[in-house]
């Protein structure tokens, strides 16, 4: 599973051949696609599936959004911060590593705004009240 996810996040914006190594090595892209994916899809599910009216608009949802999208970078982090440890505890020696770990966290927090909005998608096919929110509806 690993390699999967290592093809998703080794793009040319988010390689760097010390760091990339380091994450695929222990493992560490399947974690951080794990803190992309989890947030948003507990958050749309509850808010399409146990908010009722009046907590119902497009605002709640949009804060919903809002919350995954900060969950993922706070988790994101932590799963850099401890799989980098090395590097981020010497920043004279790996001067990038700010960058990188900013960088993959704004991936990260993108592919959660685009995971979360396949997930309002699919949920909003279900039978329920708040099934017109963020489009259309009262």
């Amino acid at each position: 599973m690993n390699d999967l996810f290592a093809s998703l996040y080794e793009t040319d914006l988010t390689f760097n051949q010390t760091y990339s190594m380091e994450l695929f090595n222990n493992g560490a892209y399947m974690s951080a696609f794990l803190s992309m994916l989890l947030p948003a899809f507990v958050i749309m599910a509850i808010f399409y599936f146990l908010i009722k009216y009046p907590f119902c608009k497009w605002y709640h949802w949009f804060l919903g959004i809002c919350t995954a999208i900060i969950i993922t970078g706070v988790l994101t982090y932590n799963v850099l911060a401890e799989t980098l440890a090395v590097f981020v505890l010497a920043p004279n020696d790996y001067p990038d590593i700010n960058s990188f770990i900013t960088t993959f966290i704004v991936f990260n927090v993108v592919l959660a705004f685009v995971t979360g909005f396949i997930w309002t998608l699919v949920f909003k096919q279900a039978p329920r009240p708040n099934r017109n929110v963020p489009w259309g509806g009262k």
